[in-house]
């Protein structure tokens, strides 16, 4: 459920980007907005930006060449372009059936040979007619064909729209491939360590202005190196593949699990305290614990050591705050192993 008492947490801004897809998908503004949102001006105005592009593009897709329009940018100069060009060629289409067979189009690639061929023909049709009368098989001929040659334009026409559309549709998919692909770890599919620093970063300034807690656990898979001398890296990346998946699925919608190195990955609770975080990691190393992998009829079990800090009980900035956690993950390593451990603050509070 949105919290629209704070609006800075990051299941806010997954919301926001909820209702920027929903209105990509329809071409309409949403029903309902919570009310920090439909207050907003600025996002209202975006959210209007993209019904607009939406809304012209399909225009053009269908033919409607008198669409006004009110949106700026790059798509929306493209978009312009192309209107004007269709605007441009029908005048032009008019001009010609008027008897003004001047005419050319030098824009649109083979439609332009098509066109200035149908124009060329015209001309030559007129200038013949005003030598000599054509009989009237001749001309029944010349008719026809320019009437074939006219359909096979609008055809044309046609099909750079629907070339056009799936472009654009295609673009807005890489765009979104490469957003994903630059904050994701590829072995795991968490957040990378990039993310990290940025998101963790931000995670604390929104705390500090807000007073509330901000938690990490710092997970390490035990005896990894032994994990993969024994049998190999690709059951080893098995194992660290299972603890991703793990946690994408056992983690809440708000928190930022990522790989921060090798085999130790770090996750962010926002508005979470340390009590209630060093539950969470028992409760997914519990988890974790009972999973068990094959490997040429072979059942391996993996376990994983954890440590937990929290801000601002720990520490104030993320570097400290990080190296909390892994103080505390050292504790759990070092007194068994496959536990989890809370960092000792010695802070005077």
């Amino acid at each position: 459920m949105l919290d629209n008492r704070n609006p800075d947490n990051e299941e806010f801004l997954e919301y926001v980007v909820e209702v920027v897809n929903q209105v990509l998908a329809s071409g309409q503004m949403p029903e309902s907005l919570p009310p920090i949102l439909s207050e907003n001006s600025q996002f209202r105005g975006l959210l209007s930006d993209l019904i607009a592009i939406y809304q012209f593009s399909l225009a053009l897709a269908n033919g409607k060449l008198d669409q006004e329009y009110r949106i700026r940018g790059k798509i929306a100069g493209a978009l312009k372009s192309l209107q004007a060009n269709l605007r441009h060629l029908t005048w032009q289409t008019q001009r010609v059936a008027q008897g003004d067979f001047s005419q050319r189009v030098d824009f649109m690639g083979d439609f332009s040979i098509a066109f200035n061929s149908m124009v060329k023909n015209l001309h030559d049709y007129g200038e013949a007619s005003e030598q000599r009368t054509l009989k009237s098989s001749t001309q029944k001929q010349m008719v026809v064909k320019s009437m074939l040659e006219a359909q096979s334009n609008r055809d044309e026409i046609e099909k750079i729209n629907a070339q056009l559309k799936a472009q654009l549709e295609e673009i807005n998919q890489l765009q979104l491939l490469l957003q994903e692909q630059a904050i994701r770890d590829q072995l795991t599919g968490l957040f990378n360590r990039r993310y990290l620093g940025e998101t963790l970063e931000r995670e604390l300034a929104r705390a500090k202005r807000s007073h509330y807690p901000v938690s990490v656990i710092m997970i390490d898979l035990d005896g990894f190196k032994n994990l993969n001398d024994s049998y190999g890296h690709q059951v080893g990346d098995m194992v660290l593949q299972s603890l991703g998946n793990l946690l994408l699925v056992k983690t809440r919608m708000g928190d930022i699990p990522c790989r921060y190195s090798g085999e130790e990955i770090v996750v962010v609770f926002p508005n979470v305290d340390a009590e209630t975080t060093a539950q969470r990691a028992e409760y997914l190393r519990e988890a974790f614990a009972e999973l068990s992998f094959n490997n040429a009829g072979l059942t391996i079990q993996a376990t994983f050591s954890a440590g937990v800090a929290s801000f601002p009980e720990h520490a104030d900035e993320m570097e400290d705050l990080l190296h909390a956690a892994d103080r505390a993950l050292h504790t759990a390593k070092s007194t068994g192993r496959n536990r989890v451990a809370v960092y000792q603050s010695s802070r005077v509070k």
